[in-house]
């Protein structure tokens, strides 16, 4: 078995790389959370209704049809695949 080389490049602080991981890590939640939002199985689906999302970001899924009433999305960031239009939401 031969051994790799470590890329040099990986342990500077590569900006295109991070900013490349920061939209995947973005997009992998919003993904995970509309899925446990929209699960077939209503046993295992859960509402954002009421959910603490401060600070949240949200894009690249489809959010329509869900119920966000009574959450807080203070300085969320809601960004969908329709619009691309994004929406801050500021606290009451």
């Amino acid at each position: 078995m031969e051994s790799l080389g470590a890329n040099p490049k990986d342990f500077d602080r590569d900006k295109d790389q991070q900013t490349r991981v920061a939209a995947w890590e973005l997009d992998t939640v919003s993904r995970t959370l509309r899925s446990v939002w929209t699960d077939k199985d209503s046993q295992k689906r859960l509402s954002p209704s009421g959910w603490q999302l401060s600070g949240a970001v949200l894009e690249n899924a489809s959010f329509d049809g869900l119920d966000f009433t009574e959450t807080d999305f203070s300085f969320g960031i809601l960004s969908t695949r329709a619009s691309r239009v994004l929406t801050l939401t500021e606290p009451p």
